[in-house]
């Protein structure tokens, strides 16, 4: 608003001059001035805005890293917790194999009884010589199956992947929980995961159903969330650190399949 005064001002103190003579030079020159800095101004805190969104998506990235490393280095535990009953289940079977070559069949009965075979129900089922995306892809993988989803899973080796433990936890993350919601909701609910990792490229491709198509625009979606913002974020978090290691982000619909591909070079 102080721009527009400031312009309008500043054209009428110059028809003014034309129309009075040089008497109002200096005037006219001064109202110019005014008008020069005001755009100067108006530049500087155009600047000051853009580079503060800016910091405030950082911000929020950064808290959500945070946030997805915490969850893993509690997922890293309990991971070690299992394979810990794993060997465990292995001493138990001997001490149940010696009991029935005995014939001591009652105890043999008891000592099952007293067991809680529930801790044997093993849910690292992935295996990518990489434990923090183990822990992250089958605590994903519980979650897909608790919700009746169809995950079908193909991984190569991921041990010497170049993307850091940081990075590559929020993309997954983000990646498979949109997937994991639009699959519940769909009628077929099912998910493909495909993750590639060779000596130029890692390759990630996540497939899932939805419950109708679609609408692309520019990388992005219509979403039906209440909350549009948070689903914007996390399509943000996954160009971000697309765009981090020089990558190309792929996002499309078709027949009510909902796909996105990251490729990364190396």
């Amino acid at each position: 608003m102080f721009g527009i005064i400031s312009y309008s001002s500043t054209i009428i103190i110059v028809v003014y001059y034309f129309n009075s003579g040089e008497q109002e030079i200096y005037l006219a020159l001064f109202s110019i001035c005014i008008f020069v800095a005001n755009i100067i101004v108006l530049n500087i805190t155009s600047q000051f805005s853009d580079k503060r969104r800016v910091e405030q998506d950082n911000i929020m990235l950064k808290q959500q890293v945070k946030l997805g490393m915490d969850n893993v280095e509690a997922l890293m535990e309990t991971y070690a917790q299992q394979r810990k009953i794993t060997h465990d289940f292995n001493n138990y079977i001997e001490v149940l194999k010696t009991l029935m070559a005995n014939n001591q069949i009652e105890d043999a009965m008891r000592y099952l009884k007293d067991l809680d075979t529930n801790r044997f129900r093993m849910s690292n089922i992935i295996k990518t010589n990489n434990a923090v995306i183990d822990a992250l892809l089958n605590y994903k993988y519980s979650v897909a199956n608790k919700n009746n989803i169809l995950t079908e899973v193909n991984i190569s080796d991921l041990s010497n992947i170049t993307i850091s433990d940081e990075d590559m936890i929020a993309l997954l993350a983000n990646i498979l929980d949109n997937a994991i919601e639009a699959a519940s909701k769909s009628d077929e609910k099912r998910i493909k995961i495909k993750i590639s990792n060779d000596s130029n490229e890692l390759f990630i491709l996540v497939r899932n159903t939805v419950s109708n198509e679609v609408i692309i625009e520019d990388k992005s979606i219509e979403t039906t969330k209440s909350n549009k913002l948070d689903h914007g974020f996390g399509l943000k978090i996954i160009n971000t650190i697309t765009d981090k290691y020089d990558g190309m982000l792929k996002i499309d619909c078709d027949d009510k399949w909902f796909t996105t591909s990251v490729l990364i070079y190396k």
